[in-house]
C-alpha cells in the first residue's frame, strides 16, 4: 500500500516498500514536472523528525520566530499554568470602564489577535498551552 499526501504543490509519497515509491515517483515523472527533495524534513511549517520509536513533528523555529517577533527573546522563562477561574482584562480596560469612556478606542487589538492567531497555529504540536491559548482568545474582541 502506498500513501499520498497532496497539498497544494506539495507531494508526499510513503509506503513500507521504498520500491513501490520509485515506480510511483517514475510514472509522476512522466506525467508531471517534479523535484525530489529526499526524506521530509519540514512541511507545513512543521519540522519533522523520524526516531526509532515514530515520527515526531514540533515547531522549534515557528516558535523561536514568534519569540523573536514579539521582542520576548529577553524576558524570564516561567513554568506556570493559566488557572481556570482566573479573569483575564487590561488595567486599561478597567480603568475605561470605570471612567464611562467605552466608546473610546483603547488599544490597537490587531497585534493581540495576531499574537494570538500565531500561538494558535503553535498549539498544533504544542497542547500544553492550548488552555491557556484558548482562555486569551476569549478576549480578540476586546484585549
Amino acid at each position: 500500500m502506498v500513501m499520498m499526501l497532496i497539498y497544494v504543490d506539495d507531494l508526499l509519497i510513503t509506503t513500507s516498500d521504498s520500491q513501490l515509491v520509485n515506480k510511483l515517483k517514475q510514472v509522476l515523472y512522466q506525467i508531471f514536472r517534479m523535484k525530489d527533495l529526499g526524506d521530509l524534513k519540514f512541511f507545513l511549517g512543521n519540522e519533522v523528525d523520524k526516531t526509532k520509536y515514530g515520527i515526531v513533528l514540533t515547531q522549534i523555529k515557528y516558535a523561536l520566530e514568534l519569540i523573536e517577533d514579539t521582542d520576548l527573546g529577553g524576558t524570564k522563562v516561567a513554568i506556570t499554568a493559566l488557572e481556570h477561574n482566573q479573569i483575564l482584562t487590561f488595567v486599561e480596560y478597567d480603568e475605561m470602564l470605570q471612567s464611562n469612556k467605552e466608546d473610546e478606542i483603547m488599544i490597537d487589538i490587531t497585534l493581540y489577535q495576531w499574537v494570538i492567531g500565531r500561538l494558535l497555529y503553535l498549539t498544533r504540536t504544542q497542547p500544553d498551552i492550548a488552555f491557556s491559548v484558548q482562555r486569551l482568545s476569549q478576549f480578540m474582541q476586546i484585549p
